[in-house]
């Protein structure tokens, strides 16, 4: 059954963007990268659906950037590189966050701004026969940061929250223990705060002021320093691969993937709690003809059937945070790849 027409616009998204990169040997061991890109970006929406009390929600926003990078490379060894880089970056809004403005009236959500970032990283490159190890510490300062005003009745609307800081590390390994067995392990460890304080809903019904509207029911203040909502301080996996050979084709995998507890809000009043599952996969490549093979993929998630929730719906109003993961679930894959 069909219900009633809602909404009917039309809308548009258009990127222009120019870059330079450059990069020069300044010694047999050491590289310097650098590079610039300069664009701009426009929004608009044309409303055809403006029936009282359904006001015009057509709108237009430009955005212009530019952002440098600028990198080092040092080799210090035949197997080791270390690199250094610092940029800039910035980040529009999208059109799904421009539907809806946070005091609750209709219109084109023009008062939020793009993101801008500014952000450094060290890193260090392993590369031998039997070991692969990247490991990187990373900062980025960020400016209004875009994040979720109001999440209720299907729509969310967005702010600018003032500034944040990110940072943290990463490291994976690879390590091929044989010619038929190999491991691999990654983490990230992540600190995100909010570095200003800002005002947000903590329930329904609920808008955010602005200078013609007082301030409306069920209003909170974030403090700085409180976690970012969806994020997690601790990410990591595992696998375990083995190809048996000539006695069973294919690769037989293990697979392990984990993360801490996830804040729920701004307010961090609540956390889907971390959680670990178990995969297993088994895939193998079949040459059935001299210019073709068949590519077949078996695998089996949470392995042990585990209650987890998956992920958030951030800042949601009635408290509705927690979305399920998946259960126990099996994917049979088939791929034909054809020389020509």
């Amino acid at each position: 059954m069909v219900g009633n027409l809602r909404r009917d616009e039309t809308n548009r998204a258009t990127s222009r963007d120019v870059y330079a990169q450059v990069e020069t040997p300044l010694s047999p061991s050491w590289q310097l990268v650098g590079g610039v890109r300069s664009g701009q970006v426009k929004m608009d929406v044309t409303d055809h659906y403006i029936v009282p009390p359904n006001g015009d929600d057509s709108g237009s926003l430009k955005f212009s950037y530019t952002n440098p990078v600028l990198g080092l490379r040092w080799r210090v060894a035949p197997q080791w590189t270390l690199h250094a880089s610092a940029a800039g970056g910035f980040e529009s809004p999208t059109l799904g966050e421009l539907a809806y403005k946070p005091d609750g009236s209709s219109g084109f959500n023009s008062g939020l701004q793009g993101q801008t970032s500014r952000q450094i990283e060290a890193g260090s490159k392993w590369r031998s026969e039997a070991i692969d190890l990247d490991a990187v510490l990373f900062l980025i300062n960020t400016d209004n940061e875009i994040g979720v005003a109001t999440n209720a009745g299907g729509r969310s609307s967005f702010q600018n929250v003032g500034s944040t800081r990110r940072y943290g590390a990463e490291a994976a390994l690879g390590w091929r223990i044989s010619p038929t067995l190999r491991a691999q392990a990654n983490v990230t460890l992540l600190n995100a705060q909010y570095r200003d304080s800002f005002l947000t809903c903590n329930g329904v019904p609920c808008t955010l002021p602005t200078p013609a509207l007082p301030s409306g029911q069920n209003l909170a203040s974030v403090p700085a320093g409180n976690r970012i909502a969806g994020t997690q301080r601790a990410i990591g996996g595992a696998a375990l691969a083995w190809r048996p050979g000539m006695v069973v084709p294919g690769e037989f995998a293990l697979e392990w993937h984990a993360q801490s507890a996830t804040p729920v809000d701004d307010l961090n009043s609540d956390a889907a709690a971390g959680f670990g599952v178990v995969g297993l996969r088994w895939g193998a490549d079949w040459a059935i003809t001299d210019s073709g093979k068949l590519q077949t993929l078996l695998r089996v998630d949470n392995v042990f059937d585990r209650s987890y929730a998956g992920s958030v719906i951030v800042n949601e109003a009635n408290k509705r945070f927690f979305e399920p993961g998946a259960p126990r679930n099996w994917l049979l894959s088939l791929r034909w790849l054809q020389k020509f």
